[in-house]
Order: structure tokens, then C-alpha cells, then sequence
């Protein structure tokens, strides 16, 4: 029985602690405790007093895309660790372009040391679209870099792509994007704080509808092609209607929603709808063409207002998930960085989190699960979610879920081997390329 074994397996934790054997009462926690209580140390406490051994070796921290929350806790773990360990960090203003003009600067630990609440992005980031490698590994043999942390959505992924032969140095992409389209990882930086925000914002609307008699809100997010922002903020705020790109959008089906939204108004009084809506879930049918459609149709029975949310999207103070997911993300590629530089080899990775476990997947693993005309994954694990909004509205859907079904069970068999493999320790998710970086037995210690 699970839940008898898991009980046990709680309460096995509380005899090793009575007897004060806390290293078995850490292994007993499974899963990835004991990495993270490593990680924790070596980000959190200020023990790189002096040089333990990887002297003369310098790692380059920095970001690229528009800013994401949780970059700049990122920024922090990463350069926290890395002193850890010895090794000298540099930061670059303004991303990839930065980089490659050579404005790179040191890292001091206290500098960073409040970053991890900070929104924005302290060392500046940009939205380079191609990026030339010979200027690349210019900087990296005049700053005699050996290793860098990239912290950046798909145009950082696609930068990496093309440079990956030229590039002599490991690097690590840590995902930080408020569309959470990169490849690999179920969640980027940035996108729980997004949710965040229009979850926030559909609140604040239902409030104001309230006072109408009735009312339509419509709400348009970011995204661009990816409408995993706009889904996951439907769910969570209660919307009654989601409109994305993945799905696509129909005059018939809108026309459809106007007649539903008007019989809820006449049999059970509703008094407040909220429609959410990608930014690209049409190449026609706009947020201004929506709203005109669902205010001539609705004359006499609801009015509308729209919000165009733009770059509030992108949040505030970062969520306290997205800093959790920051100094994991970031600990776990400076691991790789300082394993790969130990066995003196130039591979490339993206770091990510899959079933619930953070570790790292080849670069060229991840870029055959890239679209790169859309700038999303081929099959983001998400999207068996797209039905399920209109089930909790209690909207009748008359979308067939039957397309989800494959992927549904498919994660359900990741999750099930997952588990199966956490229980037996032999190492985390269903695929075998995606590793958890060895982890020092004492954060102080060298690489």
C-alpha cells in the first residue's frame, strides 16, 4: 500500500533524528534532499574565505531574453556556488551582445547577496537574435573564461545551438522565460511569477464585474506562440473561457461561447465571465476584433471590457517558487559546469526539471524537441491541461479531449517509472539522459 509505505517512510525520518543520526535521516528523505541541503549550503553560507583549489579557472554568468523572475536569484546561487567551490565569476552586462563587446565584469559575493528578492534583471539583459561565435570565443580567450552560465529563454537556446561546435568552453542554459517554451523542462524562471500576475489580474477584474449587472472581461496575456501562460492562469483564476494558439480559435466557436455565456446570464443569473486569451491564439481574430464581436453580439444581455495586460505579465517581486526553481536551476548547471571543467570536456546542456526532479539534458537532445519557426517545444507536456478549463468552468466543451488521451497515459508511465526508479535510488525521471550532476559530499570542499 503507498500510503502505509509512506507513512512508514515519514516516521523512519523522526527515529533517526531521535537518535540524532541525522546524515540517515537526510538519505531517508529520498528523492533530492540531500542535494538540495548541499546546494543550500554552499549558496547560503559564506565559507569561500579563501582559494580551495581551482585557482586561475573563471566561470561567466549572464542572461539573455527579455527579463524573467527569478533571473536574478539565479544570478546569485550560480555566483554563490561557484565561490564555493573556488572558482572566480564574472558577470555580463547586457547578454549576449555584452559578451561579445567584452564588457564583462567580477562578481563579488556581497554584491549579489540581496539579489535574491529583486525582480528585474541587475546585470542587464537583451534580445540578441543572432549572435556571432567568432566574437563568442573572443571574449572567452581574452577574459581566459572556462565556462559559462547562460540564464535566457528560446533565443538563447537558438544562440547556443548555433554556436555549439564553435564554443571550446562548457556552457549551461538555465531556462528563464515567462512563455515557458523552452525545450526540456516542463517550467521556466519566470513563469510561476507570470501566472502570478494574471491570476492577480483576473481576481482584480472579477472584483470590478461584480459590480455590473453583467459583464464580459477579456483578458490578453503574453506568450507570443506559446499559450501556456494564458492556460495556466485560466485554471488557476477561475476563467470561464481560454482561447490559445495551440488550439486555435474559430468565428463558429466564438459565436458558440457568446450563445453559452447568454444562457448562463438567463438561467442561472451569472453575473461576471472572464475570457483569457493568448496574445498569438490567432492570426486574425484580435484582441480589439474579439471584443467588437462579443459587445455587438451580447447587446442587451452583457457588456464587455477588455485588458491587455503587456509586460505586467511579467510580474513583480519574483514568486517564491520561481526562487526555489532559481538557486536549483543554477546550483545544478554550476555543478555540471565545475564536473565538465574537471574532465576537461566542452559539452553544452540545458538545465531543467522533469517529474519533479531537477537535472541537466544534452543540448543537441533538447534542440530535436525545438520548433524553431514557432520558437516552442514540439510536444510541451502541458498541453494535456487544454481541456480541463472549461471542465472546472462547467462549460460544456464540445471539443473532443480524445487527443490528449496518448499524452495523458504517456505521462502517467513517466511518472509511474519515476517513481519506481526514486524508490529503488537508481536515479531520477524516465529518460536516462536526463542527470542529476554528483553533488560534493561537503559544500566547502573542492571540486
Amino acid at each position: 500500500n503507498p500510503l502505509v509505505e509512506t507513512i512508514a517512510a515519514t516516521q523512519l525520518v523522526g527515529e533517526f533524528t531521535a537518535k540524532l543520526d541525522f546524515e540517515s535521516a537526510i538519505l531517508a528523505r529520498k528523492k533530492d534532499f540531500k542535494r538540495n541541503f548541499e546546494y543550500h549550503k554552499a549558496i547560503n553560507r559564506d565559507t569561500a574565505k579563501h582559494d580551495k583549489g581551482a585557482a586561475g579557472k573563471t566561470i561567466a554568468i549572464l542572461c539573455s531574453g527579455a527579463p524573467a523572475g527569478g533571473m536574478n536569484a539565479a544570478i546569485r546561487a550560480g555566483c554563490h556556488y561557484a565561490m564555493n567551490f573556488g572558482y572566480h565569476v564574472l558577470g555580463v552586462h547586457g547578454g549576449l551582445e555584452g559578451f561579445c563587446a567584452g564588457d564583462l565584469f567580477p562578481l563579488d559575493w556581497m554584491e549579489v547577496q540581496t539579489w535574491a528578492s529583486e525582480s528585474g534583471c541587475n546585470i542587464r539583459t537583451d534580445r540578441a537574435s543572432e549572435v556571432d561565435p567568432a566574437a563568442m570565443q573572443a571574449t572567452i580567450d581574452k577574459f581566459k573564461l572556462n565556462a559559462i552560465l547562460i540564464i535566457g529563454g528560446f533565443d538563447a537556446l537558438r544562440n547556443l545551438h548555433d554556436m555549439r561546435d564553435t564554443l571550446k568552453v562548457p556552457v549551461a542554459l538555465v531556462p528563464a522565460t515567462i512563455s515557458n517554451n523552452v525545450p526540456g523542462t516542463d517550467f521556466s524562471l519566470g513563469s510561476d511569477t507570470a501566472i502570478n500576475a494574471v491570476v492577480s489580474a483576473i481576481d482584480t477584474c472579477k472584483k470590478s464585474a461584480d459590480s455590473a449587472k453583467s459583464r464580459v472581461f477579456m483578458i490578453e496575456t503574453q506568450g507570443r506562440n506559446c499559450g501556456f501562460l494564458a492556460q495556466m492562469a485560466a485554471i488557476a483564476g477561475g476563467a470561464d473561457i481560454v482561447y490559445t494558439q495551440e488550439e486555435g480559435v474559430t468565428l463558429a466557436q466564438m459565436q458558440d461561447d457568446i450563445a453559452h455565456i447568454k444562457e448562463l446570464i438567463r438561467t442561472e443569473q451569472r453575473r461576471h465571465f472572464v475570457v483569457v486569451r493568448n496574445e498569438h491564439c490567432s492570426a486574425n481574430y484580435d484582441l480589439h476584433f474579439m471584443e467588437t464581436l462579443f459587445t455587438e453580439e451580447g447587446k442587451g444581455s452583457f457588456s464587455v471590457r477588455s485588458v491587455k495586460l503587456g509586460h505586467l505579465c511579467q510580474g513583480d517581486y519574483p514568486s517564491p517558487l520561481d526562487r526555489v526553481r532559481a538557486c536549483l536551476f543554477a546550483a545544478t548547471g554550476m555543478r555540471f559546469l565545475i564536473d565538465t571543467m574537471a574532465a576537461d570536456s566542452a559539452d553544452k546542456v540545458v538545465v531543467g526539471i522533469t517529474n519533479s526532479r531537477t537535472g541537466v539534458r544534452p543540448l543537441h537532445e533538447v534542440c530535436t524537441q525545438a520548433c524553431w519557426d514557432k520558437r516552442l517545444a514540439t510536444a510541451p507536456r502541458w498541453l494535456w491541461t487544454l481541456p480541463l478549463n472549461q471542465y472546472l468552468a462547467g462549460y460544456r466543451d464540445t471539443r473532443s479531449a480524445s487527443q490528449y488521451t496518448s499524452l495523458v497515459n504517456e505521462l502517467c508511465e513517466e511518472c509511474d517509472s519515476a517513481i519506481a526508479e526514486d524508490e529503488s535510488d537508481r536515479g531520477p525521471g524516465a529518460s536516462s539522459s536526463f542527470v542529476p550532476p554528483a553533488v560534493a559530499d561537503k559544500a566547502t570542499s573542492a571540486p
